[in-house]
């Protein structure tokens, strides 16, 4: 038998292989990306003044700019997971380092309308990084049969089985195909060893009182926005504003489990289960705002942010072996890919308020207030069953998610000094998990026509990473942390 790349569509009963709610929550997180001057006010970006920052939370901010402006931000930072299972810790940590925001602005003024200045202009911004490694382990009283027996609950034998001859992966590909991904994991746990057969039902051939469970995830990724808006002012007085983006969204994870510990008789002894996923996504949004500013000191302002709709493409492949297995099946591999259908993923809208308050002349103060309902997000089309059950998932396990960014500026001809803090609740119903908050703090030097800011920012995030999407509840506690130092360098025309 040769090493070949398979590839086949699945049927849409098999799509929850691919996307869970635990992979749309992924999607629905901005990270703290964003300018050096944003970040070190704590998100606080609504109202800033010659920011791109702020452009892209209401895009009336656009009319802000004086003068035109061409504006990019380098971010170098670390990531650190550490994961919490039972009694044991561990760590594990990376660097990152992107461009996360570039973004130029024409502005155009006129002396002898009400409309006395138009801004149009273009911004490309990361709005999320997926790069992160994390491990865990410790001791479960529920393996990896618990998985597949669960699975293979109401599952028909001969529906599962190979056909006579069939190479091993066709079987595995051409049932997940015919019979969706509950009677694909079946038949791996079957030719792996860790299911029995016995007249038409399915049962474990693990024994233990407890399991030691090893875990490993690996992903990279990133979700980026690319930007154009145009706004205007009223006697400077009134902003309007409106953007639209282009979104595209990648995302690849690695898992790796692995499983000792089983009685002594015990058919299975030890056992590994492997999971690949590949995401990619193009999506599209609008965003329309306006601000009230009376006065140079005071000014408030609303953006309405519309669902974003993305079309969606996954890929996923799988290892799973014991040393009870029926055949080779090491040819269930990374190699053998299961390809799935286009589906459509809305994000839900959300709406910002944002105010600034001059307290002293080079003092200011500024605050966001941001709402979206995770629970409005949806897999499409709906009546198809698997996306209608994740569907009703997402309804009941999110709710509103409430951000509150604020952020002090002193000001003067030459330089500036920043601090700030953010704090965006939990999405879950009845839980605290997932929970962020966001500290910064920064520098600015303005010299000429340029300025250049310096940024550091802090986040840290409670979550849970669950081992097999929920179907059994083995998963780690995992703390969150980021830290990044931004620079961001402005010139103005």
């Amino acid at each position: 038998m040769i090493y070949r790349i398979l590839f086949i569509a699945l049927l849409a009963t098999g799509y929850a292989a691919a996307q869970t709610s635990d992979d749309v929550y992924r999607y629905l997180q901005n990270g703290s990306m964003g300018s050096a001057r944003a970040q070190a006010l704590g998100g606080a970006s609504g109202f800033l003044k010659g920011d791109f920052s702020s452009v892209l939370t209401n895009p009336a901010a656009g009319a802000l700019f004086d003068y035109g402006a061409f504006s990019s931000s380098l971010s170098l930072g670390a990531v650190s997971n550490t994961a919490t299972t039972g009694d044991l810790t561990n760590p594990k940590r990376r660097g990152e380092a992107s461009i996360n925001q570039a973004g130029g602005l024409l502005v155009f003024v006129s002396e002898e309308s009400d409309w006395n200045k138009i801004a149009l202009g273009f911004t490309y911004q990361q709005e999320n990084s997926y790069f992160g490694n994390l491990k865990a382990a410790g001791l479960a009283d529920s393996g990896m049969d618990k998985y597949f027996t669960a699975l293979a609950n109401n599952q028909i034998a001969e529906n599962i089985l190979a056909y006579q001859n069939e190479y091993i992966e066709d079987a595995y590909l051409r049932v997940g195909a015919e019979s969706g991904f509950a009677a694909q994991q079946t038949l791996l746990g079957l030719y792996g060893g860790i299911l029995g057969l016995n007249e038409g039902a399915f049962s474990s051939n693990a024994q233990y009182t407890s399991i030691f469970q090893k875990f490993e995830s690996r992903s990279k990724g990133r979700k980026d926005a690319y930007t154009i808006h145009g706004s205007a002012s009223y006697k400077e007085k009134w902003l309007l504003g409106a953007s639209l983006s282009i979104h595209e969204l990648s995302f690849e994870r690695f898992t790796y489990l692995d499983e000792e510990g089983y009685s002594t008789e015990s058919a299975v002894t030890s056992s590994i289960f492997d999971n690949y996923l590949f995401t990619e996504g193009i999506g599209v949004s609008a965003n329309f705002g306006l601000i009230w500013q009376p006065r140079k000191q005071f000014g408030l302002g609303v953006s309405y942010k519309t669902p974003t709709w993305f079309t969606m493409s996954d890929r996923s492949a799988q290892r799973f072996d014991t040393d009870n297995r029926l055949e080779d099946i090491s040819y269930i591999n990374f190699g053998i890919i299961n390809v799935y259908d286009d589906y459509t993923m809305k994000l839900p809208s959300s709406l910002t308020f944002s105010s600034k308050v001059t307290l002293s002349e080079p003092l200011t103060f500024l605050l966001d207030y941001q709402r979206q309902n995770y629970g409005d997000a949806q897999l499409l089309p709906n009546n198809d069953p698997a996306f209608n059950t994740q569907n009703i998932a997402l309804a009941s396990t999110f709710s509103t998610v409430e951000s509150y960014r604020m952020g002090l500026e002193y000001t003067t001809t030459r330089y500036s000094a920043r601090i700030g803090y953010g704090n965006t609740s939990s999405p879950y119903i009845n839980s605290n998990i997932g929970e962020r908050k966001d500290y910064g703090l920064g520098l600015g030097l303005n010299y000429g026509p340029s300025h250049i800011d310096f940024g550091l920012s802090y986040s840290s995030l409670n979550d849970t990473i669950y081992f097999f999407d929920q179907i059994l509840p083995n998963a780690a506690e995992v703390q969150n942390n980021r830290f990044r130092a931004n620079v961001t360098y402005t010139f103005s025309l």
